[in-house]
């Protein structure tokens, strides 16, 4: 009954299979001749460059002879603006020094990704294949709610979080490919070319199609795998210097620590029953850029919010004087003590501080305008003190490395703040030195590892820091090119 339908199916699968087939040999033949990197698979796409090579290179294939480390965070720890990651580094460091095992980095990072939902389920999931877990995390974790919201809707900003649901349900299913040999998807990813053209060519053409629907729609549309979100460009509102409430309710954003120690907890949990090692890179982001804008409620004693911009305006005349430092300082106490939680003034009041060598009193107004910044854009400050608390209660199954604080020790050395950051959180090269040889140190400190500590443990300071920034460091730059890792 149904062999007449059999016939013209098999014909058909097997017509198709002989035409990728064919076009499988063509594009192979058309990468030996040319050596073009658009007829790459996306295995040796990752493999032609340097930074990215640490998210697609194969797991070990005897696990138990490498040491096995995953990093994991957003655009930070996936070098935004920066030529090499903190991971490039530190698996380069880890392969000059003799350990009596191979060296296994992957790098987990993502742009824009939240640690809560996302980054921190694919680390649950990697709790049996790896050794030691890197996390650093914590300036995505808006994220969540701004698609649990469908966008920031005060400033008509709308998102599909449809996408970003489906997208999440296969955020797992897509990091355990590298580790299940065999898998149809990693001999997808390691040999075809047919594949490689096809993931890569249909976000180019969806691209295409965004940007004449935007010419006809007139609407910044943004298109990609972790969601979708519209802009209507003649009705978007731009956030004043000062707004009634932030982009979130309050009790959300109070959340986002709270949910980010769970997380931690968890993880430490399934660590310390699996003998894993929990290394938290403290989050740190440039205090000294200016909140995104300030939330400052008519209940605070204010008729009209525009009024506070006059009083604003005059500190900001004086502070530009640079000869009336006691009098800005006067007034910005005065303003302080009526608006404690406004971001802006709080800032002033950091920077006008820091200028006068007072550094403690700087970082309390500095941490004090980036945990009341009206967009979270930058980690929230309470997320290193929770992650400090579960690591001071882990037992030893997670490390803290306080990395903001050597980063405020060297700006308060004199280093310039854009020596170690590219914008307003995304560490510069010599920011991901530093973290690199950070974890390298904690790394040495554990027992079971038997890594001989590096001279440079004990002077991870200005002076040395600023040595690496004079030369450079093109052995760094150039890391990794002439070996491989596993």
């Amino acid at each position: 009954m149904y062999s007449k339908y059999l016939k013209p199916i098999l014909i058909v699968i097997i017509s198709t299979a002989a035409l990728i087939c064919t076009m499988e040999v063509v594009l192979l033949i058309a990468y030996k001749i040319s050596g073009h990197q658009y007829l790459d698979t996306i295995y040796e796409n990752y493999l032609s460059r340097e930074k990215s090579r640490l998210e697609g290179h194969h797991y070990p294939e005897n696990p138990e002879k490498s040491l096995k480390i995953a990093c994991f965070g957003g655009s930070s720890t996936w070098g935004i603006t920066s030529p090499r990651t903190f991971a490039n580094v530190l698996e380069y460091e880890l392969l000059q020094t003799s350990i009596g095992r191979k060296v296994y980095v992957r790098n987990f990072g993502r742009s824009g990704k939240a640690f809560h939902l996302e980054q921190a389920e694919i680390l649950k999931s990697m709790i049996p294949y790896y050794d030691i877990f890197v996390i650093y995390a914590g300036h995505n974790e808006w994220v969540n709610p701004y698609y649990e919201h469908d966008g920031f809707k005060k400033f008509n900003i709308r998102v599909d979080h449809r996408v970003r649901n489906k997208y999440r349900r296969t955020i797992i299913d897509n990091a355990m490919v590298h580790v299940n040999k065999g898998n149809v998807l990693n001999l997808l990813h390691d040999y075809s070319r047919v594949y490689a053209i096809l993931h890569k060519g249909i976000p180019i053409l969806n691209g295409k199609i965004n940007k004449i629907k935007r010419k006809f729609l007139k609407k910044t549309d943004v298109a990609g795998h972790a969601g979708k979100f519209e802009i209507d460009s003649n009705r978007l509102i731009r956030p004043k210097i000062t707004e009634n409430g932030k982009v979130l309710p309050q009790a959300e954003i109070d959340a986002i620590p709270e949910n980010y120690e769970k997380d931690l907890n968890e993880i430490v949990t399934l660590a310390r029953e699996n003998g894993k090692i929990i290394i938290y890179v403290s989050v740190c982001s440039n205090e000294m850029f200016p909140p995104y804008f300030s939330a400052c409620s008519t209940e605070e004693g204010l008729q009209d919010i525009s009024s506070l911009n006059s009083p604003i305006e005059e500190v900001e005349a004086l502070l530009q004087q640079h000869d009336s430092p006691d009098q800005a300082e006067q007034k910005l106490e005065g303003l302080i003590e009526k608006f404690p939680r406004h971001a802006y003034i709080n800032y002033l009041l950091g920077c006008l501080l820091f200028r006068k060598g007072e550094y403690k009193r700087a970082w309390k107004y500095l941490e004090t305008s980036v945990h009341e910044d009206g967009f979270p854009i930058r980690a929230i400050p309470d997320i290193n003190y929770l992650a400090k608390k579960v690591a001071d209660k882990s037992e030893g199954a997670m490390i803290y490395v306080d990395h903001r604080s050597q980063v405020r020790s060297l700006l308060e050395g004199g280093m310039s703040v854009w020596d170690l950051f590219s914008d307003w959180y995304h560490p510069s090269f010599l920011n991901h030195i530093l973290m690199a040889r950070s974890i390298f140190c904690a790394i040495s400190e554990i027992k079971s590892i038997q890594i001989e500590e590096k001279e440079y443990c004990n002077q991870l300071n200005l002076p040395y820091i600023k040595a690496i920034a004079m030369k450079e460091d093109i052995n760094l730059l150039e890391c990794c090119k002439d070996y491989k890792s596993a």
